[in-house]
């Protein structure tokens, strides 16, 4: 059965209030991708418009988000991962309540994606590339090759050039998109599923997400747990 990646990214419903859904699905999947035994280590990196000139370093911060990078050091796209994100729907994660469509919500926001993993297969490093968008959806330009023992084993997913209607709807304020993402992933920060979760843009801005949630977040839910508890 061949599925049209066109028509159901058009007939797929994603409110421009949920312009950071696919973020949030980028992010998940990469915690859930972390090996057995390991935590998560992720990075997020913001990019900023550049099209609009602006009067002096700190404006760029005020600038329109509109691409992410989302870092990670998991399993990566081995034949497994890559074979159940090829397929629509797939039911590969489902045990994890994953419905196989996320990436559909990339497609929806994001005028493509860009992958980069490199990772261990039978003892061998691999280095995948690709690209995803509904005018490519047959990956004719993947690329596997042999990657040197020095490579650095992560995985890169790029969701680029957010459209309208959700591009005007993202923060442009990165401590309200930490906030945002902290509660989005509040599961996993409460399992301690997170070793390290660093959000920055490339104007110089950084944001220890998981250093937040220890400072703010984790004190309130016990405070909030007291109260319930009494």
């Amino acid at each position: 059965m061949q599925i049209d990646v066109k028509g159901k990214v058009q007939n797929l419903t994603l409110s421009p209030n949920d312009r950071l859904v696919p973020l949030f699905e980028a992010i998940v999947n990469s915690i859930q991708a972390t090996n057995e035994g390991d935590k998560a280590d992720l990075i997020v990196k913001a990019f900023r418009q550049t099209t609009q000139e602006v009067l002096n370093g700190e404006d760029l911060g005020f600038q329109q988000i509109e691409s992410f990078d989302i870092l990670d050091n998991g399993a990566g796209f081995n034949e497994d991962n890559y074979l159940s994100f090829k397929t629509a729907e797939s039911t590969y994660k489902s045990s994890l309540g994953c419905k196989g469509v996320g990436r559909f919500t990339w497609l929806k926001a994001f005028e493509s994606v860009e992958v980069e993993s490199t990772y261990v297969t039978n003892s061998a490093i691999k280095k995948l590339t690709f690209n995803f968008s509904v005018d490519d959806v047959d990956f004719e330009n993947e690329k596997l090759i042999d990657a040197d023992a020095s490579d650095k084993l992560r995985t890169k997913v790029s969701l680029l050039r957010i459209q309208e209607p959700y591009r005007g709807r993202l923060p442009k304020d990165l401590n309200n998109l930490a906030s945002e993402i902290i509660e989005h992933c509040l599961i996993y920060f409460l399992e301690k599923k997170v070793k390290s979760f660093k959000l920055i843009d490339d104007c110089g801005g950084q944001i220890d997400l998981l250093l937040l949630f220890e400072t703010t977040y984790s004190k309130e839910i016990e405070l909030n747990f007291f109260f319930y508890r009494c």
